[in-house]
């Protein structure tokens, strides 16, 4: 069984296709990520009902 969450599947995965041999900086990778994610068309259930609190809240 693999060990850890998420990012250290992703840091698994990202290792065997060559990438982030030195381990995956995690801060550097999630604002990377964030700044291609177009909310309005992600399709994830929990991100849409996550998003439509904080932008109910800040209404």
């Amino acid at each position: 069984m693999m060990e850890g969450g998420p990012w250290e599947a992703f840091e698994r995965i990202l290792q065997i296709g060559g990438y982030c041999k030195n381990g995956l900086h995690k801060v550097e990778a999630a604002r990377a990520i964030a700044a291609r994610i177009n909310p309005d068309c992600n399709r994830s259930h929990s991100f849409v009902k996550f998003r439509g609190v904080l932008v109910e809240a800040m209404a």
